[in-house]
């Protein structure tokens, strides 16, 4: 079994909350009742000491967590099963420099997990956020209103990604990033997003992120009260599928910007309570980063939702604003066998 199996069990904080299991290559955290912060980064970072692929678990109960970050994570990151085991955010984090400086420990950026790089599957857990102040105020863009929202439950980020996402729940709750016309409020901007965050060397314009690659597969999950559930920006070369999920009281429920040279797959998800916003919305050729001004083309596929919609908001949008900047059109879209639930409120 080479070195791995000589490994000995570990503890970040005393009781033993963490425990090591050569035979699977499985690191086990218990909940601490307190701060489960420590223990959870711990796992992580003694799984990819070990150099080989592993499985970070979480046993049943509550686990109350800041912000953890993980580099190149290769396994799987996995609970007793939805509403079996909670992980729960704890309330006013700080936020360091968002983007500019990688995060760490010292550098808290405003996601409560973030995943650079690697292969992975994370499932079997429920993810909450229970609080109207998730983190202190902070900006998520230069001009855009401050904030105390988090940006998102798990960032998905680097420069090229694998993470299949199956059986997992997240909950947020009212907050103050506020939606379109101030209709509703949310406390989580995001649920799990793959987006490029990674700036050129010396860059500090958002706009100046280096566009990702990912293959990323969101399944048999469910999502309530998050302005945005999921969805992909700044990506290139990619596949992006959601199947058999339920998002429930959103903004946008699936939101996508600059998907160069990929596939989009979206099917038998059901979106409820889809307020202000649109419930799949798409924009292509939309020059926010300038080391993309023009997209590749990309297909988009959405087949067999129900999608529930109301108060301004839309069912499904798809602009590409190839004609207005100067570029080729280069998104396709594919719109069949879905249910359409809406008011006189919505368009």
């Amino acid at each position: 079994m080479g070195w791995v199996g000589f490994l000995p069990p570990v503890s970040a904080a005393p009781g033993g909350f963490v425990t090591y299991s050569a035979a699977t290559n499985t690191f086990t955290v218990l909940p601490n009742s307190v701060d489960d912060t420590a223990n959870i980064q711990t796992a992580f970072d003694s799984c990819a000491a070990t150099g080989a692929e592993c499985t970070v678990e979480l046993s049943g109960g509550v686990f109350h967590t800041a912000q953890v970050v993980v580099y190149d994570f290769q396994g799987t990151f996995r609970g007793m099963g939805q509403y079996q085991t909670t992980v729960e955010a704890l309330p006013d984090l700080p936020v360091g420099e968002f983007v500019t400086r990688p995060p760490s420990a010292e550098n808290p950026w405003p996601s409560l997990f973030t995943f650079f790089d690697g292969t992975y599957m994370i499932t079997d857990i429920t993810f909450t956020e229970p609080w109207a102040t998730p983190l202190h105020e902070w900006n998520v863009c230069e001009g855009c209103y401050p904030t105390t929202a988090l940006f998102a439950v798990i960032s998905v980020t680097g420069l090229h990604a694998n993470a299949i996402v199956d059986h997992v729940t997240m909950v947020g709750a009212p907050g103050d990033w506020v939606s379109y016309g101030g209709i509703i409020s949310f406390n989580v901007i995001n649920g799990i997003f793959p987006q490029a965050l990674v700036l050129g060397h010396g860059k500090k314009d958002f706009s100046r992120v280096i566009p990702m690659q990912v293959r990323f597969e969101l399944t048999n999950s469910a999502f309530f009260m998050i302005d945005n559930p999921s969805g992909a920006e700044n990506l290139e070369d990619s596949v992006y599928i959601a199947r058999f999920n339920t998002l429930d009281t959103v903004e946008y429920g699936l939101w996508f910007v600059n998907v160069g040279n990929s596939i989009i797959d979206l099917s038998h998800n059901v979106l409820r309570n889809v307020i202000a916003g649109s419930a799949i919305i798409a924009y292509q050729n939309r020059p926010i980063n300038v080391l993309m001004p023009c997209q590749p083309h990309t297909d988009i596929f959405i087949a067999h939702n129900e999608l529930q919609f109301t108060n301004l908001a839309n069912g499904i949008i798809l602009v590409d604003y190839a004609d207005r900047y100067g570029c080729e059109k280069s998104l396709d879209g594919v719109i069949s066998g879905n249910t359409f639930y809406s008011d006189e409120t919505s368009f």
